[in-house]
């Protein structure tokens, strides 16, 4: 049983289940559950199987949760980082906004005076 599941513990332990390939995941343990059936012997064979998950599941849960973890803290950075790239384009707006403006009312003062 643990020579059949030991391909799940690789990629788990070299994080390449992530949430774009969670049904490679389910793949894979698809076919642990079916290898191990075809090759396990005996009346505790599911037992045996039951105990094992018990065991190994856990751990993959936890690195699993902490792996989409991280992805979610990088997307919130990336989106971060835009947000303030766009705030400070809106600042950055603002500001040359400002100085149109007031070119234009100096202007308009400008042909103000001449029209009088």
């Amino acid at each position: 049983m643990k020579k059949e599941y030991e391909i799940i513990q690789q990629k788990i332990n070299k994080n390449l289940y992530n949430s774009k390939n969670c049904d490679d995941y389910l793949k894979d343990h698809e076919t642990f559950l079916n290898n191990y059936i075809k090759l396990a012997k005996g009346p505790e064979k599911v037992k045996k199987m039951l105990e094992f998950l018990s065991d190994s599941t856990p751990e993959f849960i936890k690195k699993f949760v902490n792996i989409l973890e991280k992805e979610n803290n990088t997307k919130i950075e990336e989106m971060s980082s835009a947000l303030n790239e766009a705030e400070k384009r809106k600042v950055e707006a603002n500001s040359k906004n400002k100085i149109l403006n007031e070119n234009s009312q100096n202007n308009n003062d400008k042909v103000n005076i001449f029209n009088i």
